[in-house]
């Protein structure tokens, strides 16, 4: 039950991306060449841990456990430094 409420909580984030890039392409929004760039290593570390915890699932092995929670510190990191740049039109 767990892991189902995680998968649906994903779509829902998943959903929120998409309407977000949706806004951004109505309102002609432009990020930063350095906001792309994180935006692109961070989907990536996602997709990265994703595909770790569904192997982990399948055939019991935790040992990428830990690989997972260093991933997802790597994502916040980038995260909290986005946080402090502003956008283009509040600078």
């Amino acid at each position: 039950m767990y892991i189902l409420s995680d998968v649906d909580r994903m779509s829902a984030l998943c959903r929120e991306v998409c309407l977000s890039l949706k806004d951004k392409e109505e309102k002609k929004y432009k990020y930063s060449k350095d906001a792309m760039r994180d935006m692109r290593h961070s989907l990536q570390l996602i997709q990265e841990m994703f595909t770790k915890a569904v192997q982990m699932m399948a055939t019991g092995n935790t040992e990428d456990a830990k690989d997972i929670l260093q991933q997802k510190e790597k994502i916040l990191d980038l995260g909290i430094k986005n946080a402090k740049i502003p956008c283009r039109t509040c600078r």
